[in-house]
């Protein structure tokens, strides 16, 4: 199997084009660890066995499901580096567009990344990242 390319000129292009006025080195280096991460964990994840497998302390017998697995954690992660580098990058919390209005500068920014890296229907997925982003940090807050 091909290695995948570095990541790094791929991620300073979205940068350089979605013209950050700070910090774009520090988001360079976030994007490019966390893409990294995430090619790592595709690229090795745990394995689905089709038969019986020798029980351990370990994995007391159990197997994995078969098919693909979810990979929304994997986003997840993504996005949360791509929330972080816009921030560096402008100190402003990024918006995301409505599926059919105007592409909002964060969304352009995002959608090559991670069209480079697999991921579609990016507005979508940002959308379910930023409700469930919004129910985590609701769940933290204290209630008086």
């Amino acid at each position: 199997m091909a290695t995948p390319p570095d990541p790094r000129p791929f991620i300073h292009a979205a940068i350089k084009s979605a013209r950050f006025p700070q910090n774009s080195i520090n988001a360079e280096d976030i994007l490019v660890n966390a893409i990294g991460l995430v090619r790592e964990y595709r690229n090795n994840p745990s394995a689905s066995y089709t038969k019986a497998r020798k029980v351990t302390a370990k994995n007391h017998g159990t197997s994995r499901k078969l098919g693909r697995k979810s990979e929304q954690e994997l986003r997840f992660f993504l996005f949360s580096a791509l929330f972080r580098a816009w921030y560096l990058g402008f100190e402003v919390k990024p918006r995301i567009n409505n599926r059919y209005g105007k592409t909002t500068p964060f969304v352009g920014f995002a959608d090559p990344i991670l069209m480079h890296e697999g991921i579609g229907k990016t507005i979508s997925h940002l959308e379910e990242y930023q409700s469930y982003r919004k129910k985590i940090i609701s769940d933290l807050e204290p209630i008086n």
